[in-house]
């Protein structure tokens, strides 16, 4: 059977105000609802134990008791995908075929590169650019599930021929921000902008009036709030705090977009691109060996 967010999500209209009611706090506290009994769930959301029945009829349940398993199941395996941090379909089931599934998740992943594109602050990456061009060194930092974005922008420098180093670890990062000479940038990711080993660098940063930068899908956030440039990533998905991999496609979409402004603003050198080339070919297998 459909999980019974989704029936709930898809149903147009009930035949009453008070299943409409009934509907509208099921959303609101679905969290709660697979450890309430139907005299509790009845009395909080303020209607009779009989409307309680006919939501649970209405949605296709024998009875309440159904309909409450129904809903912790649906609780497990939302939580399963936070925890594994990937945005499951609505309707994930027993019965869902991998096609479904896989048909939902790159319409997920569509949709959070339109939600990109409508967020972005063009000016912003333009100053993101012009901070990055004018330093003398740019230090990555990303620590967890962080760390790869930030290595990947990392290796991103290097093929440009900007001085850069990538940091991942918490007390390497505090030594670095007391001691990085003028000149010097930050170029912090944290999803949720609140990773405190960020946040206190990017303090220290800005109390020695280094540069700073924060790649974050949290615009209020701490992080965003001490930098001197915040790049803002859509956010989708679970309201928790775990990272989605939508929302690092998003990530990943704005770090494009600002190294193809980066491309065409750099110095380039001729010599620096052939000898680029010459060095990553030695890397490749050639396909005519043996």
């Amino acid at each position: 059977m459909e999980d019974p967010i989704h029936r709930l999500q898809s149903m147009e209209r009930f035949s009453s105000n008070a299943l409409e009611k009934l509907a509208r706090f099921t959303m609101e506290n679905r969290e709660a609802i697979p450890s309430m009994a139907i005299a509790e769930f009845a009395h909080e959301a303020k209607v009779s134990q009989t409307t309680v029945v006919r939501l649970c009829k209405e949605l296709g349940y024998a009875g309440y008791r159904e309909f409450r398993i129904a809903m912790a199941e649906s609780r497990g395996h939302r939580r399963g995908a936070d925890l594994l941090g990937i945005d499951m379909p609505a309707y994930t089931g027993a019965s869902t075929e991998i096609g479904t599934i896989a048909k939902h998740v790159i319409r997920i992943n569509a949709d959070i590169l339109s939600d990109t594109f409508d967020l972005l602050d063009f000016a912003v990456i333009e100053q993101a650019i012009d901070l990055i061009l004018s330093s003398s060194h740019v230090h990555m930092i990303g620590f967890g599930s962080s760390a790869p974005v930030a290595l990947d922008v990392y290796q991103r420098f290097l093929r440009l021929g900007i001085p850069s180093s990538f940091h991942s670890d918490p007390h390497v990062v505090a030594i670095i921000s007391a001691n990085a000479p003028r000149g010097s940038m930050f170029f912090g990711i944290s999803y949720s902008g609140t990773t405190r080993d960020i946040v206190e660098c990017l303090e220290t940063v800005r109390e020695r009036r280094l540069r700073s930068l924060i790649l974050t899908s949290v615009s209020a956030s701490p992080a965003a709030r001490a930098a001197d440039v915040a790049l803002i990533s859509a956010l989708r998905g679970s309201q928790l705090a775990a990272e989605t991999i939508s929302s690092r496609i998003s990530q990943l979409a704005i770090i494009d977009i600002l190294f193809a402004g980066l491309a065409m603003r750099h110095p380039w050198k001729p010599e620096l691109v052939e000898a680029l080339e010459r060095e990553l070919k030695k890397k490749r297998m050639d396909p005519q060996g043996a």
